[in-house]
């Protein structure tokens, strides 16, 4: 018996080719196509060879052989910390993990439009590239491509990339602003972490999820929207946005996670939908410009130290009729002493059994009757101004509203609603 004959690839060939003054490696990628991509130096087992300015061109040579450049390899100019431009061609369409790690005295780079995807790390470091314009039809970014870019400023992201990887701009300490296509379903964990320069960003009805530390640090961000699309906002997502004023909550969360909002200490207000069913730990910790706050009446847990270091807290809302069962150190010593609990007449019966309720020296009895609905003399469809619970403007109209308590003013008339 005739035993299996197998068949194996040959492995690939690499070589070099010297261009205007430059000598560069290229590995073929299909013999037959005669397609290959750059390299490191497979001779070498030191990095950062390659310096100053380099153009890689459309079609290369090995001996008789004539192959067209289509990428540039994984870690071909890693750590060339004295490269300072590259000019790539037509024909390239991606550009390989970890391509241009740490070149930090990359200045400029122009990518063809024919690119489609960059892969991890392709830019982490080059903390001198202050601009590069990213081509149209490109899908992917992919994780931690510009972290520690110092000096970019702005990017301007093609409506054809579906996808951002994981601390794409992470500590982009110069970035201004940045828009998100329409498409982007999720941003992830760390995706704008400390991007200090980062005044305004504007996040697309397409995205569903906001994940960890994906703002975190953003001290220059004072307010954005989160469309209604988003159902999850995972924890430390807005931590430490010191001047970030106002966010609002979407209708469909139903959980803030551990440090969502620790350290927004310039947040005056905020609006917990009632879908809300818990509340992390630190959630809001350390928000000291806080002045009220409303709690849902489905709330069934609040973590540890959810309110602390909540200096303004003057006034929470809370109408549950038997309160949930928590800590003390939900709230600080400061909110117990001064501030004003609002609660339903079961729910002031209840407090005084209960931690964290029964710690506050002020509890006044509250009839929630009157914020069930709207009034049968309140005009949905004439002019109005709209403001939360705490007294900020959020609107001029009804549309739009997440869930929560709401206060209206039409004309002479002042009316509570509740938008369920």
């Amino acid at each position: 018996m005739l035993g299996t004959i197998l068949s194996f690839p040959a492995f690939a060939r690499d070589f070099s080719y010297d261009y205007k003054g430059k000598t560069i490696y290229y590995t073929v990628i299909d013999e037959e196509a005669k397609t290959c991509k750059t390299t490191r130096n497979p001779n070498s087992t030191t990095w950062g060879l390659t310096s100053g300015d380099v153009e890689i061109p459309s079609k290369v040579t090995d001996g008789n052989e004539i192959y067209k450049v289509t990428a540039i390899g994984a870690s071909t100019f890693y750590r060339c910390s004295s490269l300072t431009s590259v000019t790539l061609p037509e024909g390239i369409t991606s550009i390989d993990y970890s391509a241009f790690n740490q070149c930090s005295n990359l200045t400029s780079i122009n990518i063809p439009n024919g690119v489609t995807s960059i892969g991890e790390q392709a830019f982490w470091g080059c903390e001198n590239l202050a601009s590069i314009i990213l081509p149209e039809g490109l899908t992917s970014i992919g994780n931690n491509i510009f972290l520690g870019c110092e000096k970019l400023a702005s990017i301007t992201i093609p409506e054809t990339v579906t996808s951002i990887g994981q601390a794409a701009f992470y500590e982009c300490k110069s970035l201004n602003s940045v828009n998100i296509p329409d498409g982007i379903t999720s941003i992830d964990w760390a995706t704008f972490c400390h991007c200090n320069s980062l005044t305004s960003i504007t996040i697309p009805e397409s995205v569903t999820k906001i994940g960890s530390e994906a703002f975190e640090y953003c001290s220059s961000l004072t307010s954005i929207n989160i469309p209604e699309s988003v159902t999850s906002i995972a924890g430390e997502a807005f931590g430490n946005c010191s001047n970030l004023t106002s966010i609002n909550i979407p209708g469909r969360i139903t959980k803030i996670y551990d440090g969502t909002f620790q350290g927004c200490s310039s947040l005056t207000s905020i609006n917990i939908p009632e879908g809300v069913t818990s509340i992390g730990n630190n959630a809001f910790q350390g928000c000291s410009g806080l002045t009220s706050i409303y709690i849902p009446e489905g709330i069934t847990t609040i973590g540890d130290e959810a309110f602390s270091e909540c200096g303004a807290l003057n006034s929470v809302y809370y109408f549950a009729d038997r309160p949930i069962e928590g800590n003390a150190n939900i709230f600080s010593a400061e909110t117990y002493e001064n501030a004003i609990l609002y609660m339903s007449e079961d729910g002031v019966i209840f407090s005084s059994i209960r931690e964290p309720w029964k710690n506050f020296k002020k509890i006044v009895e509250s009839d929630k009757s009157g914020i069930d609905g709207i009034e049968a003399d309140f005009d949905e469809n004439a002019p109005c101004v709209v403001y939360s619970i705490s007294g900020v403007k959020v609107g001029d109209s009804l549309d739009g509203l997440a869930s929560g308590i709401y206060i209206v003013r039409q004309g002479n008339k002042t009316t509570k609603i509740s938008v369920k």
